[in-house]
């Protein structure tokens, strides 16, 4: 990700709602390329190195994603392997090729996975 770690481009907080989706029309828009993209990101941290889960997408159409910066292939359930700490995993989104809300789940049934606030 090309702006990673740039001072220029600021994170800030979007809260879901509680159905869990993430409404599009509150996230920034920026011209890429002729694109109009908005990014997340959401950190799960891990209690131990190289821990299997899955992530599921209610969609996946206008998204791309990359997990600790690199790119992840992503399908409606994504089986990750989870580095031992913080994980962090960004999304781009295509506001001309997505219409529906955000919504992202974690397998929380190993107790050793969980989204960090």
């Amino acid at each position: 990700l090309a702006a990673e770690g740039d001072s220029a481009f600021q994170w800030s907080p979007v809260y879901g709602r509680v159905d869990g989706t993430l409404p599009l029309d509150q996230l920034p828009v920026l011209n890429v390329g002729g694109r109009q993209m908005s990014f997340v990101r959401f950190r799960v941290t891990a209690d131990q190195p190289q821990l299997a889960t899955t992530l599921s997408f209610n969609q996946t159409r206008g998204l791309t994603g990359w997990l600790n910066g690199k790119p992840v292939a992503l399908a409606e359930v994504v089986p990750v392997e989870l580095e031992s700490g913080e994980n962090w995993m960004t999304l781009a989104v295509s506001a001309d090729a997505r219409a529906n809300d955000l919504k992202i789940t974690l397998d929380t049934t190993t107790p050793e996975v969980r989204l960090a606030p």
